[in-house]
């Protein structure tokens, strides 16, 4: 699906774009498939013995999601914002998170302390997601915030 003017004026103006739906089931349902009956090891984040964070999904190469991220309906958007030379970098959001309610705390993150790299992240839902479910929630426009927090890794929290 390629973007419209619209929605590329949105993302650029709000740092974000929504694109529900987009993916067909034949790529989600693999993935969640995947995502639920691996016995996965590091690198990753555990909690009670379950897997919260997974990182290295793309070099595990877990075809089901690297089927997702090579797909027309994630790269056609990309290539609207990016252009046609697009490249994955293997170093950042490379991973699988499983954000169950009450599990992670609530708290506000920034990746980047300025907006101005040609770096997007494509996050992909393989749950119905809500805050009552603990979905990772976008504030529009908090990519111009001024500075805030303590660079960690690249990124901001913005709580300290």
């Amino acid at each position: 699906m390629k973007l419209t003017q619209l929605q590329e004026s949105f993302f650029r103006r709000s740092g974000y774009i929504l694109l529900k739906n987009q993916l067909p089931p034949d790529l989600t349902s693999p993935a969640k498939k995947t995502a639920s009956s691996t016995d996965w090891t590091k690198p990753a984040k555990f909690k009670d013995g379950k897997p919260i964070k997974v990182y290295g999904i793309y070099q595990r190469m877990i075809g089901a999601f690297n089927r997702i991220i090579l797909s027309d309906a994630v790269l056609d958007p990309l290539e609207a914002l990016l252009g046609p030379n697009i490249e994955f970098l293997l170093n950042r959001h490379n991973s699988l998170t499983f954000n169950n309610k009450g599990e992670i705390p609530e708290r506000l993150h920034r990746d980047v302390l300025q907006w101005t790299r040609n770096i997007l992240t494509v996050m992909v839902y393989l749950d119905d997601a809500s805050v009552q479910n603990g979905c990772t929630r976008i504030i529009p426009t908090s990519h111009l915030f001024p500075f805030v927090g303590t660079p960690n890794n690249g990124g901001t929290w913005m709580d300290g």
